[in-house]
Formats: structure tokens, C-alpha cells, sequence
């Protein structure tokens, strides 16, 4: 007597769980949701263009019908390139879809690749931070937070760097590491020296008189 095969719960689960739209394997833990046009594209046209036109851009990249379930990894290697989207593990009709879209705000595409490509160029193909070669393009960043998104202010930096940087200003983390390169003052004794105070007069130097003024 035959008995039915019933597959175990590991089985099942890999049979039932969602298809990551960029790798195409099975997604069983730690999913995210990715803008297949990635929202960079928007962010850094709101200083060139009109409000409406921008109202329209952002509406186009933000709605569902760009954004696909991808495994959290995928999401974070992939940034902000363009992936292909003949090469996407989805269904024609979200397929179908995403063409929709893409055609619709190509124009602000290409502007993107074309002013990223002018940066990567002016940085000689190097990281911003650590110099090293940037061979998938590097990670779009600001260089003063407090400056908005035009690029006077942009940068490109690798995917490590970008995991070290996080929320961080890239000015004050540059700013903050070099000074840690320099090191402490010591003396030759080795006893550590604390750094001289900008604002302080220095050694044998004449404080200034207050003027009577």
C-alpha cells in the first residue's frame, strides 16, 4: 500500500515563500520592499525643478506599482543603481508595470546617470572617503548634511564606507577620522599630551591688551 508523501515544514515553507525579484530565491527571512527606480532619482531633482513637476516625479517613484520584495541584502548591495528590469523575477504583468514607469520618468534618468557619471569622473573613479577604485559606480552621498541635494555638495563613496558613514555628515566623519589618524601629542617619556586649545594664547606669547575703545 502506497503512502501519500507529505512533504516536511522546511520543504513547504521554501515551496510557498515569496521569490526575491533580484536574485529569484526564495525569500524566508529578512524581506524588505525595494523601488526598483530607486528614489535617488527624485531626491536629487528637488533643486531643479518646479513644484509640480516634482509633485509628479516623486508620485511616480513612490507608488507600489515600482517596488518589488527583494531579501534585505539584495536591497542594500544593489543602493542605488538601475537594475534591469527585463532581468527581474516578477510576473509580466508587474513587468508590464514597471515599464510603465520607467518610461514615464526616463527623462530625469538619464539626467541622474549623467550628472553621477560627471562626479565619478571628477573623483577619478575613487571612493570620496577611503580613495579606493569605485567599480559599480559608489553610493551617492551629500557632503554637508546641512546643504541641501545639488551636486556642488555631492559625492561618491563605496558600499563600505556608506555602512560606516550611515546617518553620519560625511564633512564631519571625514573631518573626525583624520584627526584620529594624527593621533595623540606625547612626550618622550611617553606621557600623553592634551591638544592645544584653538581659542587659547599661545606659550610665551603677549596676551592682548583690551582696547579702550
Amino acid at each position: 500500500m502506497n503512502k501519500e508523501h507529505t512533504p516536511s515544514p522546511q520543504v513547504k515553507e521554501a515551496v510557498d515563500a515569496p521569490v526575491c525579484a533580484i536574485c529569484g530565491k526564495p525569500i524566508l527571512s529578512n524581506s524588505t520592499i525595494d523601488h526598483v527606480i530607486p528614489q535617488a532619482i527624485y531626491k536629487w531633482h528637488e533643486n531643479y525643478l518646479g513644484r509640480d513637476e516634482f509633485v509628479r516625479l516623486r508620485r511616480s517613484i513612490t507608488s507600489p506599482r515600482n517596488t518589488v520584495r527583494t531579501h534585505r541584502r539584495c536591497n542594500e548591495r544593489k543602493e542605488e543603481s538601475i537594475v534591469t528590469i527585463s532581468s527581474l523575477h516578477v510576473s509580466r504583468n508587474k513587468r508590464s508595470k514597471l515599464w510603465k514607469t520607467y518610461h514615464s520618468v526616463e527623462p530625469y534618468i538619464e539626467a541622474f546617470l549623467q550628472n553621477k557619471a560627471a562626479l565619478l569622473e571628477k573623483q577619478h573613479q575613487r571612493c570620496f572617503l577611503c580613495g579606493i577604485p569605485l567599480k559599480d559606480g559608489g553610493v551617492l552621498r551629500r557632503v554637508d548634511d546641512s546643504i541641501g541635494r545639488t551636486w556642488d555638495n555631492a559625492c561618491l563613496i563605496c558600499h563600505r564606507c556608506n555602512c560606516r558613514v550611515k546617518s553620519k555628515d560625511v564633512k564631519m566623519f571625514r573631518l573626525h577620522h583624520k584627526n584620529l589618524r594624527r593621533g595623540p601629542r606625547r612626550t618622550r617619556q611617553g606621557q600623553r599630551l592634551p591638544r592645544p586649545d584653538a581659542t587659547a594664547p599661545a606659550a610665551g606669547a603677549p596676551a592682548k591688551e583690551a582696547s579702550s575703545r
